[in-house]
């Protein structure tokens, strides 16, 4: 019998007594720990990233085994679990591509689930099944009505979801005609991003842009007002917008709103969840943005826009992947290729050269161009290398703390000559993870996120997501 899925999103936890509903957590390098106590019928899933914290400070407990798994069994304990009756299964850690000595070295998962370990092991805690490392991510779950917990490779769930099919392979000339009938974002939005990117422009010169735009500009002065800032008085005018939302708040907003739309339709494609692409998209211009002022070497904004459209090809050959899912799906598993090899032979062409397509078609800016054309092999960029690279980081990253939302690419790596290249070393990025901002991954799941079993309605609740 299906059950509601309640989301145990990174950094988190959720505990409850006996109902009928089902926790569930996408692992990749992050480790989750199902615990109950079939006896007093509590039991809950902790979604952990990290084994410890990089300092004295902490944000979030849940974001390290080393503090959020105590406080998880002090929680249960409180919830009316008995600690000799607790019983544990553990979850991910998995190596996000085939390892490589980076891998090796920075090696999460492995120091995540080895904490987790001494951690189960100090308070006696029965482990009842461990399934950690690998090369693909998983699904834990625990079902609230019985308190048994399961563990399901993401890749296999998407293959038995859907009955085989004769998969037909498409022209070339085919692909791109569709590229006609997605609907650009106007060149009005692409002048404004090249004036705050550029940052010569001045706010009224920005503002005067917005205003020629009714959509936009109901946009601004509809997200001045509201909660997310500070409401003292109201906003009527545009400049007065872009001085409380900010140049970057501005470019975010104008992107996401045309960006979503245009990933909208996707639900049966390469999403692992409706809207994967877009919360893919979304989180690795987050890190993106982060990782470009963590590094010093680009603009933050630019950054942000180079993460957001990275992967605009998908929207082209999302189609054709709901199409083949199951032999995509299948090819995929195997561990010789990667998703742009899979694409190249079931549709003639990869995401990145479909994205050209389309950033041609739009005129989108150079860089842009560049950045979707290698950021799955940056190594072979001539120009724009570095924000290239960033964006390559940026792509795995996004894969490894977002898991769940579209399917890993099994031999992309981070490796050690690409870090250099930047000016970074695995022990930088080990810092960096520890920096990623997990509230606002968090914020990326809106309230209509569907599972990948169909279920139409989902509502926030403390602790993750109910879809039902």
């Amino acid at each position: 019998m299906l059950y509601p899925n309640i989301i145990v999103r990174s950094g988190s936890s959720f505990i409850s007594g006996q109902q009928y509903k089902t926790l569930k957590a996408n692992l990749g390098s992050c480790i989750g720990i199902a615990m109950f106590d079939k006896t007093n019928k509590v039991g809950g899933i902790l979604h952990t990233l990290l084994p410890e914290p990089y300092s004295n400070f902490v944000d979030i407990e849940e974001k390290y085994a080393s503090t959020g798994l105590p406080k998880f069994i002090d929680e249960l304990i409180k919830a009316g679990a008995d600690i000799n009756c607790l019983e544990a299964c553990v979850a991910g850690g998995a190596f996000p591509g085939e390892p490589n000595n980076f891998d090796y070295y920075i090696n999460l998962g492995g120091k995540t689930a080895e904490k987790v370990s001494k951690i189960l092991n100090f308070y006696k805690i029965t482990i009842l099944q461990w399934e950690t490392g690998g090369f693909f991510s998983s699904y834990l779950t625990l079902n609230l009505s019985n308190f048994e917990a399961s563990i399901t490779p993401v890749i296999e769930d998407g293959i038995t979801m859907v009955q085989d099919c004769n998969f037909k392979k498409p022209e070339k000339t085919e692909i791109e005609e569709k590229a006609d009938s997605i609907k650009p974002i106007p060149q009005i939005v692409l002048k404004i991003i090249s004036m705050i990117n550029s940052s010569s422009a001045s706010l009224k010169e920005i503002g005067k842009e917005i205003k020629k735009d009714q959509v936009i500009s109901a946009k601004a002065l509809q997200l001045s007002n509201s909660a997310a800032f500070d409401r003292i008085y109201p906003i009527d005018t545009i400049d007065e917008a872009i001085l409380r939302i900010g140049e970057e708040n501005i470019l975010k907003y104008i992107l996401n709103h045309y960006i979503k739309e245009m990933f909208s339709s996707s639900e049966r494609g390469y999403s692992l969840c409706k809207g994967g692409l877009f919360h893919h998209s979304l989180s690795t211009a987050l890190i993106n943005e982060k990782l470009c002022a963590f590094t010093g070497v680009e603009s933050p904004q630019t950054g942000y826009t180079a993460g957001l459209l990275h992967d605009l090809g998908k929207i082209l050959l999302d189609q054709y992947v709901s199409d083949s899912r199951p032999l995509f799906y299948r090819e995929l598993v195997k561990q010789t290729k990667n998703i742009t090899d899979v694409e190249q032979e079931l549709f003639g062409m990869d995401h990145s050269e479909a994205g050209l397509i389309i950033a041609k078609k739009w005129k989108l800016p150079q860089v842009i161009h560049d950045v979707i054309k290698f950021h799955h092999n940056p190594e072979k960029a001539e120009k724009n290398k570095i924000i290239i690279i960033l964006t390559h980081i940026s792509d795995i990253l996004s894969s490894w703390y977002m898991t769940g939302v579209l399917p890993e690419s099994s031999k992309i790596d981070i490796t050690l000559d690409i870090l250099e290249k930047v000016s970074l070393t695995p022990q930088k990025i080990l810092e960096f993870t520890h920096k990623l901002p997990l509230k606002e991954f968090s914020a990326l799941f809106p309230l209509q996120l569907n599972e990948v079993s169909g279920k139409k309605e989902c509502v926030k609740v403390d602790g993750g997501v109910l879809c039902h």
